[in-house]
């Protein structure tokens, strides 16, 4: 497996209800990113910066802070 062209930190994020996002994908995205900061919420479905913006805005603020 090949690993991902960037290496600093990364933030993944989904919710449960993703009709497009499996588990799957997000276990491949983990692998490729170990160590990442990863999130999830419970509904949303696949657009969470239209689902919940708030959420979303405070999520990527939160981790941009950090890094």
């Amino acid at each position: 497996m090949q690993g991902p062209a960037w290496a600093g930190p990364t933030l993944l994020f989904r919710a449960d209800d993703d009709p497009l996002i499996t588990s799957t994908h997000i276990g491949r995205l983990r692998d490729l990113h170990p160590g990442c900061d990863f999130r999830t919420f419970a509904e949303g479905g696949h657009s969470l910066l239209i689902s919940r913006t708030a959420d979303y805005i405070e999520v990527v603020t939160e981790s941009l802070t950090r890094a």
